[in-house]
């Protein structure tokens, strides 16, 4: 697994490495994402648009499972909602 470093400059920035960044194919104007686990470890993204279908933009690295199961769930809600607000009459039962 490949290892970038950088330095951080006065101002808080930071600038990727240009192997890093061919890697990842991080260009100018590039949307990238960065966590804190509970561990102390920080996760970096690139926001991509491949999975605009679902209203989620791809990270690279990829979307975790969980990820993608709740885009695809909040997509088929969404596209079912017209189908779930069903509304029943009340109808007297035939024998009277």
């Amino acid at each position: 697994m490949p290892l970038y470093s950088a330095k951080v400059s006065a101002d808080r920035s930071v600038k990727l490495p240009e192997e890093l960044c061919d890697a990842l194919a991080i260009s100018a104007g590039s949307e990238v994402e960065f966590f804190l686990t509970l561990d102390g470890y920080v996760h970096f993204h690139v926001l991509r648009d491949s999975f605009s279908d679902f209203g989620v933009r791809h990270k690279s690295p990829s979307l975790s499972i969980r990820e993608i199961d709740d885009a695809i769930a909040e997509a088929v809600v969404e596209k079912n909602a017209p189908f779930t607000s069903v509304t029943y009459s009340a109808r007297k039962p035939a024998a009277e």
